[in-house]
C-alpha cells in the first residue's frame, strides 16, 4: 500500500512543479504579452517624437555592413518622418509605422527618396545595396534608440540631435572631403595598432605587430568630428570606438581612452580629387587596314561637380565616359557603363580583354584604372598608365561599344559612324594619359 502511494506521489510531482513554474512565470509577466508589446510601441513613439531636432542614425548598409555606415537624420511627428543624409542634398517626408512582427518594429513603409535610396535597384546595381528600411526595436529612451535591421541583422543606433539636421550633415560633408587617409598606426599601452582604411567602402582592417590576438575587420561611419566604428577594437581592456580626425595633422585621436592617437598615412602615388582636372594626351590603339596603329588624342578630364567622378571630354560629341574617383587609393577608374541609347537598347562602353581571349563584360565593376607613372611625368605634368582594375572576371586592356537589350542580354556590337572614334567602335590597348 505504501509503495502504491509513493508511486502516485511520484507521478503527481511533475504537475506540482509545472504549476509552480507557471506561477513563477505569472509573477514575472503580470501583464498579457499583447499589452506589453503595445506599451513598448507607445513608449517608442513618445521617445521618437520628443526629440525636437530629430535623430541621428548610424545607418549601416549591406550584409555584415559590407558597404559601411552613413550619417542619416530623421525627425518624427505622429504619422510622418522627414529624412536627410550625407549622401544627398535632398530632404524627403513619408509615413512611418510602429507595428509588431516577432517584437516591436519600426518600419518606413511608404517610399522615401532618402531612406529607401540604398535599397532601391538601379541599372548599375540591380539588387540595390541590400539596405534596411524595417527595424526591430531593441530599446528606446531619450538618450538612445537601438535598432536591428530585419534584412541585414545590423545593429543601428539613433541619438538625439542637438542642432538642425542641415548643420550637422554640413560638418559631416566637410570632414568626409578632408578624410583622405588609407591607414593609421600608433600604440595603446605599448601594444601596437595598425589600421588599413578603405574610405570608399568605409571598412577598417586592424592588427598588431606585437600581439597576434588583436586582428579583425569592422565597418565605420563618419561623424561631424571623425569616425565611429561599428564594433570597438579592444586592446588591454580598452574599447576604442570613437575617433576625432585632425586633417592638418592627419591623426585619429580616440575619445574613449586617453593618450591614444594614431598617425594617418597615404599610399605612394596618391592624388587628391582636384589634382586630375586638366587637358591630357590620350594614347591607345585603333585598327587601320587590318592592323593596330597607336594614336594620340587631345582629351580633357572635367570634374562632374559631385566630388566623386570626372567626365572624359574630347572623344566624341555623342558621349562623355565617366571616371570614378577611388578616394581610398587616390586613383581614377574607367569601368563598363551606359553611354547612350539606340532604338530600344542601351549602348554600353564595355570592358574588353583582348589578351584575355577577346572576352568582354558590361559588369560595372570591370574596367581599368589610371596608375601614376613617374617615367611619364615631368615637373607639373602628371603621367599615368592604364592598367586592369583587378576585376576577377576579366583582365581588361581595351573597351568596345556594345548593345544590351531591355532584357539585359547582348544585342551585338554597336557599329555606327556617328558614334565612331577615329573610325572605330573600339579602344584597343589603352596606353597612357599624360597631362599637358
Amino acid at each position: 500500500m505504501k509503495n502504491n502511494i509513493l508511486k502516485l506521489l511520484l507521478l503527481l510531482l511533475p504537475l506540482f512543479v509545472f504549476q509552480s513554474c507557471m506561477k513563477d512565470q505569472d509573477d514575472v509577466f503580470d501583464e498579457p504579452s499583447s499589452l506589453r508589446m503595445q506599451k513598448a510601441l507607445d513608449n517608442t513613439r513618445k521617445v521618437l517624437r520628443e526629440s525636437e531636432k530629430g535623430w541621428l542614425i548610424d545607418y549601416y548598409v549591406g550584409d555584415n555592413q559590407k558597404y559601411g555606415g552613413y550619417a542619416f537624420t530623421v525627425k518624427f511627428d505622429s504619422l510622418t518622418c522627414t529624412a536627410s543624409s550625407e549622401l544627398s542634398a535632398d530632404t524627403a517626408t513619408s509615413y512611418y509605422k510602429l507595428t509588431t512582427d516577432d517584437g516591436p518594429v519600426l518600419t518606413f513603409d511608404t517610399y522615401n527618396t532618402v531612406l529607401h535610396a540604398l535599397a532601391t535597384p538601379s541599372a548599375d546595381n540591380y539588387e540595390g545595396s541590400h539596405a534596411d528600411y524595417e527595424f526591430i526595436i531593441l530599446s528606446a529612451d531619450s538618450n538612445e534608440v537601438v535598432l536591428k535591421g530585419k534584412k541585414t541583422g545590423s545593429i543601428m543606433k539613433m541619438h538625439p540631435l542637438t542642432e538642425t539636421s542641415s548643420a550637422y550633415l554640413s560638418r559631416v560633408d566637410s570632414l568626409v572631403g578632408n578624410f583622405v587617409i588609407n591607414g593609421a598606426s600608433g600604440t595603446v599601452d605599448k601594444t601596437s595598432l595598425d589600421m588599413l582604411v578603405d574610405i570608399d567602402n568605409r571598412q577598417i582592417e586592424y592588427s598588431s605587430s606585437n600581439d597576434s590576438t588583436i586582428s579583425g575587420y569592422t565597418a565605420f561611419t563618419m561623424t561631424d568630428k571623425g569616425v565611429r566604428l561599428y564594433e570597438p577594437i579592444t586592446i588591454n581592456g580598452l574599447k576604442l570606438q570613437n575617433f576625432i580626425f585632425d586633417a592638418n595633422k592627419t591623426t585619429l585621436t580616440c575619445t574613449d581612452a586617453s593618450n591614444v592617437t594614431l598617425k594617418g598615412t597615404l599610399p605612394i602615388g596618391y592624388f587628391k580629387y582636384s589634382d586630375y582636372a586638366g587637358d591630357y594626351s590620350f594614347k591607345y590603339s585603333v585598327p587601320v587596314s587590318g592592323k593596330l596603329s597607336q594614336v594620340t588624342m587631345d582629351v580633357k578630364l572635367t570634374p562632374s561637380g559631385d566630388g566623386t567622378t570626372y567626365k572624359l571630354d574630347g572623344l566624341s560629341s555623342k558621349f562623355r565616359p565617366v571616371l570614378k574617383y577611388n578616394k581610398s587609393k587616390g586613383i581614377l577608374e574607367l569601368n563598363s557603363q551606359v553611354i547612350g541609347d539606340y532604338q530600344d537598347s542601351k549602348i554600353w562602353l564595355c570592358a574588353l580583354g583582348v589578351n584575355a581571349g577577346g572576352n568582354l563584360t558590361w559588369n560595372p565593376s570591370a574596367g581599368m584604372v589610371l596608375k601614376y607613372n613617374p617615367i611619364l611625368s615631368t615637373p607639373g605634368k602628371l603621367g599615368f598608365e592604364w592598367t586592369s582594375n583587378g576585376y576577377s572576371g576579366l583582365t581588361s586592356d581595351s573597351f568596345i561599344m556594345w548593345l544590351i537589350d531591355p532584357n539585359g542580354k547582348s544585342a551585338g556590337a554597336f557599329v555606327n559612324p556617328a558614334w565612331a572614334v577615329n573610325g572605330s567602335n573600339r579602344f584597343y590597348y589603352l596606353d597612357s594619359l599624360i597631362k599637358k
